[in-house]
């Protein structure tokens, strides 16, 4: 299923909203119209609940037009391969985060998905399994988990031939988490 132009709006509000001072945050919530706040109160809960930072640099890549990036379709090349090495390295990381990331990063690269699961042990993939029979479609929520993996390979690398990585942060511009 995927997200209509309108559903797109609204999560990159979301977005917006949640990167956002607490004080200004609060003030907008309350200032919008009912239908317009039950709409985005969901979707702030979801990031939340995924440990997205409210980090003031979101505010700013959220609000800007976003580069014509698109997964691969059937029959390309990938735009980054993912090594055996590679997959151990970003499982390591995942088991960190919370399984919503490891399902949006499964979403947003499905040529990962044999690679990485491989890399987890069987009772994370069973709960990522059964996690993503029930999650929506969130095309820039999967951008942002992406990009964050990507810095992670980039960092976890640590080498000069993984160096252009580090051009593939956006929207997410922070290096400490996601």
């Amino acid at each position: 299923m995927n997200a209509t132009p309108q559903q797109l709006a609204q999560r990159r509000a979301a977005l917006a909203v949640h990167a956002m001072s607490p004080v200004d945050r609060d003030w907008l919530l309350r200032e919008l119209p009912l239908p317009h706040r039950s709409l985005l109160q969901p979707l702030l809960a979801e990031l939340h609940a995924i440990g997205i930072p409210q980090d003031p640099a979101l505010l700013r890549d959220a609000t800007r037009a976003p580069p014509e990036i698109h997964a691969p379709r059937a029959g390309q090349v990938p735009d980054i391969p993912l090594s055996a090495g590679s997959a151990r390295s970003l499982a390591r990381w995942l088991r960190s985060q919370p399984a919503q990331v490891s399902v949006r990063l499964l979403a947003a690269r499905p040529d990962w998905r044999v690679r990485l699961m491989g890399a987890l042990p069987r009772e994370d993939r069973r709960a990522l399994e059964s996690l993503a029979a029930s999650l929506t479609p969130a095309p820039e929520l999967e951008r942002l988990v992406l990009a964050a993996a990507r810095r992670q390979l980039a960092a976890d690398a640590g080498s000069s031939r993984l160096a252009w990585l580090r051009r593939w942060t956006w929207p997410v511009t922070r290096r400490e988490q996601i």
